[in-house]
């Protein structure tokens, strides 16, 4: 997709809007927290809680934020699903 942006110079320059996906194979793209708690349908807490568990790896920054994995958190997902599933079959 291509859109438009103006310069400080006034010129107009062509942008491209694209995944860092696309620029990096084979790196996987990184999710906020809160990005993670709405793929999960969690609270943040809940994210802070299965991380302090182990059940997702936090990449913290120099900042006080952490980004996660998106593939690891869709997995947990998963996970997450399958076990949902079995507690309703009982």
């Amino acid at each position: 997709m291509k859109k438009s942006t103006i310069g400080n110079s006034g010129m107009i320059f062509p942008k491209y809007i694209f995944s860092m996906e696309s620029l990096t194979p084979g790196v996987d793209e990184l999710v906020s927290a809160k990005e993670a708690a709405l793929l999960l349908q969690r609270s943040r807490s809940c994210i802070q809680r299965l991380q302090k568990k182990g059940k997702i790896t936090a990449i913290p920054t120099n900042n006080a934020k952490y980004y996660f994995k998106k593939s690891e958190v869709l997995k947990l997902k998963e996970v997450l699903i399958s076990k949902s599933k079995a507690n309703e079959k009982v």
